[in-house]
């Protein structure tokens, strides 16, 4: 089932899929870019370190971290798979990076199959380059190994630094995903 042609939507399926990407044109959607979805799966003690930069903790309300999350994730792309509701979802992990009193980034997470799927890094601009993304990143992948989980991520085809980033921390691409978008139709 689709929404009526005036709502904007966006749409993912696997790069080869070819039966999906021809539904999806026919409907009125085009390409609207390219992601990977990186995985890592080890143990504690393979864990990367952390720059001690921010203090991580859990959430301990979700109204800040939302925005927070929000504002940290505003430009990137693929657009992250949690919204506010799935964000408060109390399924959904989620850590907040603290630089003195001020909370900077939050990861979310959803754990799925085995898999801590990440939601979303979503570090604010002033905050950005100084490790807060890596703490977050860093605690997440040392939670999941200490529970025999893996970890995931998407991240898009075109942001080579955070690709080149997520290799050094020990992710490996294990799919491909083309987004559409569907544009609200005027008409």
């Amino acid at each position: 089932h689709l929404e009526p042609a005036d709502t904007p939507l966006i749409a993912a399926c696997d790069a080869g899929h070819d039966l999906a990407r021809r539904f999806l044109e026919s409907k009125g959607f085009s390409v609207a870019g390219v992601a990977f979805e990186k995985r890592w799966d080890g143990e504690p003690e393979d864990v990367p370190r952390a720059f001690e930069t921010a203090r991580i903790s859990e959430a301990r309300e979700r109204t800040t971290s939302w925005e927070v999350f929000r504002q940290g994730m505003a430009d990137s792309w693929p657009p992250p798979p949690f919204d506010e509701e799935s964000f408060r979802c109390p399924d959904t992990r989620v850590q907040v990076a603290t630089v003195d009193t001020e909370a900077v980034g939050v990861l979310a997470s959803r754990l799925s199959h085995g898999t801590w799927n990440i939601g979303g890094i979503g570090v604010l601009p002033h905050a950005r380059n100084h490790g807060v993304g890596r703490a977050l990143l860093c605690r997440e992948m040392s939670w999941a190994a200490r529970g025999g989980f893996g970890v995931s991520m998407q991240v898009g085809s075109e942001e080579y630094r955070v690709l080149e980033w997520a290799r050094n921390l020990g992710f490996w691409s294990v799919r491909t995903q083309t987004y559409y978008q569907r544009s609200k139709i005027e008409g």
